[in-house]
């Protein structure tokens, strides 16, 4: 399973410092990501996949703010590692990463025999911040639910990502105003489907104005994807719209979904 989640050389230097020639057997890889995912499967022992392979599996089941806490927790491990600890040039180099991502502060470390130790002065880890229940509230207008929204959702879902979406997160009862509100305000990034519909509906535009009053301080939160418009149309209603750097549902689900998940790493 490629872990579309992470960029390549961080994925690489996982697999060399805890399933190449350092780090878990394969019983204790699988051990230790059970404590993420009951369900984590067993493999056969004929036939089973390299010590590698089966890291990158159970890594990308989850989401990336779940992977990054997962990298967080390889780094203070204080387990056995059958086949040796990773080198704490390696441990330096993610902590610097995970800082960066607003995960770690400066960050100490001291290697010892079988294990690692981490201390993190100051911040304490974070990963799932009070304030966000989802990775992605997907803003569109009914009218393109069928044709690009949905599958846009789900595809975003399939990713491991936790997506508000109306046919997801709404259930009888619910008040939609709250629901709604509660979405805005506690999600990462708001994918914004704008479309004609789009632009001739109230309701979609207060969404959109509701991810626009996050966005102070330089802090990217909306992530616009046009549907069935192009910048001259677009400019006519919004000249602010128009000039934001978007994807297009004319590239194709699939490429939309890959610029997405680029665009909030």
């Amino acid at each position: 399973m490629r872990n579309t989640l992470l960029p390549l050389k961080i994925q690489e230097r996982l697999n060399g410092m805890f399933a190449r020639n350092l780090g878990f057997s394969g019983p204790q890889i699988l051990d230790f990501f059970s404590r993420y995912d009951i369900n984590i499967d067993s493999y056969p022992i004929s036939g089973a996949p390299s010590r590698k392979q089966m890291f990158e599996d159970c890594l990308a089941r989850f989401n990336r703010e779940t992977q990054l806490k997962i990298i967080s927790d390889l780094l203070e491990y204080d387990g056995p590692f059958k086949h040796g600890p990773p080198v704490s040039e390696d441990v330096d180099f993610l902590c610097k990463w995970l800082a960066e991502q607003s995960v770690l502060s400066v960050t100490t470390v001291t290697k010892s025999s079988g294990s690692i130790s981490v201390t993190k002065p100051g911040i304490e880890t974070m990963i799932h911040h009070a304030d966000q229940e989802w990775d992605v509230f997907v803003s569109h207008a009914s009218a393109d639910k069928e044709e690009f929204a949905r599958p846009l959702a789900k595809g975003l879902k399939d990713q491991k990502l936790r997506v508000w979406f109306d046919e997801f997160t709404l259930r009888v009862g619910d008040s939609l105003r709250r629901s709604i509100d509660k979405g805005l305000a506690h999600s990462r990034y708001g994918v914004v489907v704008i479309s004609p519909d789009f632009l001739s509906k109230e309701w979609p535009q207060k969404e959109l104005d509701g991810l626009m009053a996050r966005e102070v301080d330089g802090r990217k939160v909306i992530l616009p994807v046009w549907h069935n418009i192009d910048a001259k149309y677009l400019r006519e209603y919004s000249p602010l719209l128009a000039d934001r750097l978007a994807t297009s549902s004319s590239k194709g689900l699939r490429q939309v979904i890959d610029e997405l998940l680029e665009a909030m790493r």
